[in-house]
């Protein structure tokens, strides 16, 4: 999985793409990153397909709560 471009759209949301696979199975996933609040390390990750899901930076890492 590779990030392969990512842009700070307005204060708050980051909005990148991830490209999964390579050659004919290669797939863009457009993501979305919105801060909740920043201070606590809360942001929530938009997969822009109905999933949202909730994160927080720990040790300088976005670690995923599922």
């Amino acid at each position: 999985m590779e990030t392969i471009k990512g842009d700070r759209q307005y204060p708050m949301v980051f909005k990148y793409t991830l490209a999964c696979g390579e050659k004919e199975q290669k797939q863009e996933r457009l993501f979305s990153l919105k801060e909740i609040d920043e201070d606590a390390g809360k942001y929530v990750l938009d997969e822009n397909n109905g999933v949202i899901l909730n994160t927080k930076v720990i040790n300088n890492e976005l670690q995923l709560f599922i």
